[in-house]
């Protein structure tokens, strides 16, 4: 199946809210950049995407709940959704806002002023990501060879016999000959 999603994106120098029309996207923070301007934070994450170019208000909602140290920020993943309802030059245009964050141990709600007259809540919701565990590497010839030699139950050589059908393509031929062999004599001693 092919991604279209990347023929949308707007050609510009950060994320624009155009760019995830096609639902939120959870990003990893690389870098920040931290200049003058009007766009003064640039958020630099893994991926194909354009920095990131926080408005005010998530600017805001940044620093309370990630704090005003952006080299804390790298490696903390965060959400980012289309809102259409964001008001730009009077008419709702859409942009980018914050709505989950790792590193919240409960939903927060940050109040930031909008303009001279509204203040605005953001609810952000605390964004647990699963760390890959690392594969575990097959068990040797040694060790269920070994295993076997101690094992003093009928069910407990049952599953020695189940790994050595499970890990079979990792042992030689005379190593899998030696272990269904091992087996059989460690299954007759049991059962004597």
């Amino acid at each position: 199946m092919a991604d279209m999603t990347s023929t949308i994106k707007a050609k510009s120098d950060q994320l624009n809210a155009g760019d995830i029309l096609a639902g939120p996207v959870t990003v990893r923070v690389t870098g920040v950049d931290v200049r003058g301007g009007d766009q003064p934070v640039s958020i630099h994450t893994e991926g194909d995407l354009q920095p990131y170019k926080p408005c005010l208000s998530m600017r805001r909602v940044l620093a309370k709940l990630w704090g005003g140290e952006t080299d804390l920020w790298i490696g903390k993943h965060m959400v980012l959704f289309n809102d259409p309802t964001v008001i730009w030059a009077g008419k709702p245009e859409g942009g980018i806002r914050i709505s989950q964050m790792e590193g919240l141990n409960k939903k927060e709600e940050v109040t930031v002023r909008a303009s001279k007259r509204a203040v605005t809540k953001y609810l952000i919701d605390p964004l647990v990501i699963q760390q890959a565990q690392p594969e575990t590497p097959p068990p040797t010839f040694e060790t269920i060879k070994e295993l076997m030699n101690n094992c003093n139950d009928a069910n407990g050589m049952a599953a020695y016999g189940d790994l050595i059908k499970e890990h079979a393509k990792t042992f030689t031929a005379d190593q899998m000959s030696f272990l269904r062999q091992h087996y059989k004599d460690c299954l007759e001693i049991i059962n004597q």
